[in-house]
């Protein structure tokens, strides 16, 4: 059977016994583009002609009738069983994974935020453990387009969150360091420093929508120089988004900050 995808025309010929019972969606292993998968519209590849009539028939009729190798030739093994584990499927079917990738969980394509197999903080939680413990295989799996508005909602969560607390960690040492008479002369006052903590709170989802796009804007523009950023602004603006799960160290105190600050630059690298 061959499946074509819809987006970029590559098709690839796969043994309809590797599709899981049930599948209804495929993602394209070229440009990583889900699209309906329709069983019943596939078109068949029509099977090569037995050898005994090939080989019974005339020299000059077996040159005529034999198919090119091109259109017989079998596709690797490993790109047919990266295409069927690519396919979706409710029943909870098992696909074998790509070597060294992260085995998928029944019906995972490819990440979670954007699949919503599940509910919303198992997702939330799926996406962020695989951006922050397998971010090689997540950016291998993250597609380069399909819009902004799942990064940058991930983006806003992941960033206020940070934002939020490394200013309330900053708030609880400085009263703590007032409570104690460190610094209290001459220092910021508590009814001020309280104020804007509360502020930052209710404006981070701004703050982070505005600081994402000029970021990656900057960020764009930096690979354009260095004849980079292929994928265009959006592939660009969904690695920054998604590296905000970074972010969450600034949870812990003191050093959480900056090894979550650290850790964002591998991850955009």
């Amino acid at each position: 059977m061959q499946l074509v995808c819809p987006h970029c025309n590559f098709s690839r010929d796969i043994d309809p016994a590797k599709i899981p019972p049930g599948a209804t969606r495929a993602t394209c292993p070229k440009c990583h583009q889900k699209f309906d998968l329709n069983l019943d519209a596939a078109p068949a590849v029509e099977a090569p002609p037995p050898i005994e009539e090939v080989v019974d028939q005339p020299e000059t009729e077996f040159e005529e009738t034999l198919p090119t190798r091109e259109g017989y030739k079998r596709a690797p093994d490993a790109e047919l069983e990266a295409m069927a584990a690519d396919l979706m499927s409710g029943a909870g079917s098992e696909a074998e994974p790509e070597p060294g990738a992260e085995p998928l969980r029944a019906g995972e394509v490819g990440i979670p935020w954007e699949d919503r197999q599940g509910s919303f903080f198992g997702d939330l939680w799926g996406t962020i453990k695989k951006v922050l413990f397998s971010p090689g295989d997540f950016y291998d799996r993250m597609p380069t387009s399909g819009g902004k508005k799942g990064p940058l909602v991930f983006g806003i969560i992941l960033g206020s969150l940070g934002l939020i607390f490394s200013l309330f960690w900053n708030l609880a040492f400085s009263l703590l360091s007032a409570g104690a008479g460190i610094g209290a002369e001459g220092g910021i006052p508590m009814t001020f420093m309280v104020g804007g903590f509360i502020a930052v709170m209710v404006l981070s989802p701004l703050l982070m929508v505005i600081g994402l796009y000029v970021w990656a804007a900057v960020q764009h523009l930096f690979l354009i120089i260095v004849r980079g950023g292929g994928g265009g602004f959006e592939a660009t603006f969904r690695v920054l988004a998604y590296a905000c799960a970074s972010n969450l160290f600034s949870i812990v105190p003191i050093l959480g900050g900056f090894v979550g600050g650290i850790w964002g630059i591998v991850l955009i690298f």
